[in-house]
């Protein structure tokens, strides 16, 4: 699929070098390992070097086509560069890897000037058995955004009679009441054109429970940003059981593409914390920041959105949360966490 076409080009028999006037591949995001080609020839030339200017492509070959200028050309991805993950068949986590790979092909389409129209998926597990009343699944919104879908799944057997899950926004439920019915894995809601404010706050909660109703579920919100600035939620972590010093969360995650995380949110689910705050650091690599970067969960409090200083990640950094400091007699236990980030690239 060609994704850049801007402009024309100007190509010299044995030359390697491409003159463009008119294009954008700095702006769009062109780089290294991309495809070039002439319009009206079949052959595609590999990109060398990621462009600096929007004038210069580079091809790893001398170019052997007919010396022109003023000609129409497009440009290529290949995707393997992307780091797309491979599907395993009968493997339980392949609608993560396939959710994952729409993501990076996504983000390159937006690159490349394609409209906005990709869904995002923020899943939030609460594991175990579900509780009537119980609340899950915290998130503050940071940017403007629109709600289409709630889902409910479960990865293990089908509950024996009906579950039934909803939302609230600031405390407010939104009967939408999406019923997951007996042997039945999973449900989608009907679509949903709820628009969410920045600082507006979401929970999950579990309206009726049949006992027995399974366990290992997943709830989530299909949704798609109203904003050129689009938050992403792709690091989502369950801490199950007591939040303990040295306690480390999402050991070994990597973001999908180059970004600033910027916050995290928490939503206890379990014991409050008493006696005293925890710490929360954000590590790179598996080590502390040099500066290190910090944000607190406040005894007693249940859900809430903490800001961090703003920090880079390439695709190729690992990305952590550990517990530092423990102030507490009860700690906290049963915690999803968010990192809230946004692309830089």
């Amino acid at each position: 699929m060609a994704i850049i076409s801007d402009g024309t080009a100007a190509v010299v028999n044995g030359s390697n070098i491409v003159t463009l006037t008119g294009g954008l591949v700095l702006d769009r995001g062109v780089q290294a390992g991309d495809l070039f080609k002439v319009d009206g020839y079949p052959t595609k030339y590999h990109i060398a070097v990621t462009p600096t200017t929007n004038t210069t492509l580079t091809l790893l070959e001398d170019y052997a086509g007919i010396t022109e200028s003023g000609k129409a050309y497009q440009i290529f991805v290949d995707f393997i560069d992307y780091q797309l993950s491979v599907i395993q068949g009968g493997t339980i986590d392949n609608e993560d890897l396939i959710a994952r790979n729409f993501e990076i092909v996504a983000d390159q389409l937006a690159i490349a000037g394609a409209s906005a129209t990709a869904y995002r998926k923020t899943p939030l597990f609460y594991l175990g058995e579900p509780v009537q009343g119980k609340k899950c699944g915290y998130i503050k919104w940071k940017c403007p955004s629109q709600l289409a879908y709630i889902a409910i799944g479960t990865d293990d057997d089908p509950p024996d009679n009906p579950v039934t899950v909803d939302f609230e926004i600031n405390g407010i439920n939104q009967n939408i009441n999406l019923v997951l019915p007996a042997g039945s894995r999973s449900k989608i809601s009907a679509l949903l054109t709820i628009n969410i404010v920045v600082d507006d706050y979401t929970e999950f909660e579990w309206i009726t429970v049949n006992l027995p109703a399974g366990g290992n579920y997943h709830l989530e919100f299909i949704w798609f940003p109203n904003s050129p600035l689009d938050i992403r939620y792709d690091f989502t972590r369950f801490n199950l059981g007591d939040l303990v010093l040295n306690k480390q969360i999402g050991r070994g995650f990597k973001f999908p593409v180059k970004s600033k995380v910027f916050g995290f949110g928490y939503s206890i689910q379990g014991n409050l914390a008493e006696g005293g705050n925890a710490t929360i650091s954000l590590y790179k690599n598996g080590v502390a920041l040099g500066t290190p970067v910090t944000g607190i969960i406040t005894e007693g409090v249940r859900n809430n959105f903490v800001a961090l200083t703003q920090t880079d990640f390439l695709i190729t950094d690992e990305c952590t949360l550990c517990m530092t400091v423990f102030g507490g007699i009860i700690p906290a236990s049963d915690v999803n966490f968010i990192l809230y980030s946004y692309r830089i690239e």
